[in-house]
């Protein structure tokens, strides 16, 4: 059986992190987008880079499914650098709702940050 990881990025703004300093974006799209990919995908572990700010919607989202909030160490003096060359596909989160019809994500395949996800 093939074996995935499933990496999606955001804005802090976005991940309505409770004791996030800067403003935070209340966008009911991207709580359904959460929900849409946790029941459609099979997920193990839930890795989300909240700095410590949280709660956040996906750790609230997140259910029985085991969570962890996790940041680069300010220790690690260097990230690797990146080339990314991605294949990326546009999804609709909901064309069928008229307030999210125009809003989607998109779906990129990046060999690129293994290296980053491994560390």
């Amino acid at each position: 059986m093939a074996r995935s990881m499933v990496v999606f990025g955001t804005s802090h703004a976005l991940q309505g992190a409770q004791n996030y300093p800067g403003v935070s974006v209340n966008a009911a799209s991207y709580s359904k987008l959460i929900e849409q990919l946790i029941s459609r995908q099979t997920i193990d572990f839930i890795f989300e880079e909240a700095s410590g700010k949280g709660p956040t919607i996906v750790s609230k989202l997140a259910g029985h499914i085991p969570y962890l909030d996790v940041d680069a160490s300010p220790g690690n003096p260097s990230e690797p650098a990146f080339t990314a060359k991605t294949g990326s596909v546009a999804i609709p989160i909901d064309p069928d709702d008229p307030d999210l019809s125009n809003d989607f994500y998109v779906w990129e395949y990046v060999r690129e940050q293994a290296q980053r996800e491994n560390l």
